[in-house]
């Protein structure tokens, strides 16, 4: 992977208020606890507008859609995880 990929950081921006985008994927993860469900399983919402999905695993407000145009297999949700939550 070359050095100056940051679709890891760009993805970020997809990970709050995106219910919409959310809907529109196939697939969805949490780049917390690396669970991969479909947009269905989502159940909790965490902001004002309820437009934040919490993952249905861990419940961490950490959740991208393919529809983002990311990935969302565990490689790339472990990139995103090393970089916004990296003590954990």
């Amino acid at each position: 992977m070359p050095e100056h990929d940051t679709a890891h950081i760009d993805a970020h921006q997809h990970s709050h208020h995106h219910k919409h985008t959310l809907m529109a994927s196939i697939a969805c993860g949490c780049f917390s606890c690396y669970a991969q469900f479909t947009p269905d399983e989502i159940v909790e919402w965490c902001d004002e507008y309820q437009t934040t999905a919490r993952c249905p695993r861990c419940k961490t407000a950490a959740v991208i859609g393919d529809a983002s145009g990311h990935p969302v297999h565990q490689k790339f949700l472990e990139r995103m995880r090393s970089h916004w939550l990296p003590h954990k």
